[in-house]
């Protein structure tokens, strides 16, 4: 008797994957410049796959974070994340409070 196969979708995949990262992220994982900037990266990269505009309009604000590495602050950018791994209106506070 064979196994039955099972095929993941690349697409659910990517969405797993990209779960993942941004939930590291909202964690505060991601302490220095430079693994922040790669992160979004690769979240970037997996949202473009996704093909989801309200999430590549979200991706559009988080990169603000990362304009300046000498301002870079992990707080700010885990608490990004966390609003997109949580959407809502206190997506829009966190501007707000920031400034």
């Amino acid at each position: 008797m064979t196994s039955p196969v099972i095929t993941v979708r690349p697409v659910a995949r990517h969405a797993t994957s990209c779960t993942r990262m941004i939930a590291t992220g909202a964690d505060g994982n991601y302490l220095d410049y430079i693994s922040a900037e790669r992160a979004f990266m690769a979240v970037q990269m997996l949202v473009i796959e996704l093909d989801d505009p309200y999430l590549e309009d979200q991706l559009d604000r988080i990169a603000d974070t990362l304009n300046n590495d000498e301002r870079y602050r992990p707080s700010r950018f885990a608490a990004m994340l966390a609003a997109l791994a949580a959407p809502g209106p206190e997506a829009e506070d966190i501007d707000e409070q920031d400034e």
